[in-house]
């Protein structure tokens, strides 16, 4: 008889637990039925322009000018007598006026006879400045008073991803 009871006990126990572990899994499936979850992506916009630009050392004959464009979003370069081996670097400073940070990446680098090595600055955070240098440098021989195309520098801003 002893042993009867006992099984009639475990039986009852075990029968409990399954009954409790639905209970709670029925209460856990009603909870999560209601909960709702929301989200949002948010996103900036690049928007850089160039605030200073100016000539720190030049090399060989005639001169190297430089003037920002309105607008801000690029900057001329200007020789005037110049020969082969003129050089100049340049120094320009960048605003980074958009909602997130940008990093820059130099394209369409110089024309033919004339050399363009481009230092973008750093990445830049959202209202953060910085600088970045140009060395121009005339590699071909110019006839006095040729007029030439002096190509260009364009940097293309993309957003920084951490």
């Amino acid at each position: 008889m002893r042993r009867k009871g006992f099984r009639t006990k475990v039986g009852l126990i075990a029968l409990a637990l399954v009954w409790s572990l639905a209970g709670v899994g029925a209460a856990s499936g009603a909870w999560r039925e209601e909960l709702t979850l929301g989200g949002t992506v948010a996103t900036g916009n690049v928007d850089v322009a160039f605030t200073d630009v100016q000539v720190v050392k030049e090399w060989g004959p005639g001169s190297i000018t430089v003037s920002l464009l309105p607008g801000g979003k690029a900057f001329a370069v200007e020789m005037n007598d110049v020969w082969r081996g003129s050089r100049a670097e340049i120094v320009y400073t960048v605003l980074n006026q958009g909602t997130i940070p940008v990093v820059a990446e130099p394209v369409g680098l110089g024309a033919e006879g004339i050399e363009m090595a481009v230092e973008p600055p750093p990445m830049l955070e959202a209202g953060a400045a910085g600088q970045g240098t140009v060395e121009v440098a005339v590699t071909r021989e110019i006839e006095r008073g040729a007029a030439f195309e002096t190509g260009g520098v364009v940097l293309d801003f993309r957003q920084w991803n951490r």
